[in-house]
């Protein structure tokens, strides 16, 4: 089921590809719709991928939207690829109360 996910995820990461390099030779008055498309497409991707690594259990930083997943260092720390920190720390925001 995970392999079949990753696999259709490469897929739509390829396809993706193909349209950004396809718009290039789309007349220019096609090109801004397309753009934005492929800008959208590539957004709601990173979400998804975000959200498949946090239900396998991989950590998140919260230090971009989408959220980055964290990766294996050599030392072995989970480390944000954006912003390098460890996110094996508790990074969540506190709870607050609004009234």
């Amino acid at each position: 089921m995970i392999e079949e996910f990753a696999t259709a995820l490469s897929l739509v990461k390829n396809a993706l590809g193909l349209v950004k390099d396809a718009k290039d030779v789309l007349p220019d008055g096609k090109k801004p719709a397309i753009e934005a498309a492929v800008d959208q497409a590539e957004q709601s991707l990173k979400i998804a991928e975000a959200k498949a690594a946090e239900e396998l259990g991989y950590l998140l930083c919260r230090c971009t939207w989408p959220p980055q997943i964290a990766r294996l260092d050599a030392a072995g720390a989970e480390r944000c690829p954006n912003c390098h920190r460890d996110v094996s720390v508790d990074l969540r925001p506190t709870t607050r109360h609004f009234q």
